[in-house]
């Protein structure tokens, strides 16, 4: 098995906080 796919859903985690935050602010 290959660590793309958990890196891709790390990077998918990440931003959906950043969108969340971002949320938050506007």
């Amino acid at each position: 098995w290959s660590s793309e796919g958990r890196y891709m859903r790390y990077i998918s985690g990440l931003i959906d906080g950043v969108m969340q935050c971002l949320s938050t602010i506007w």
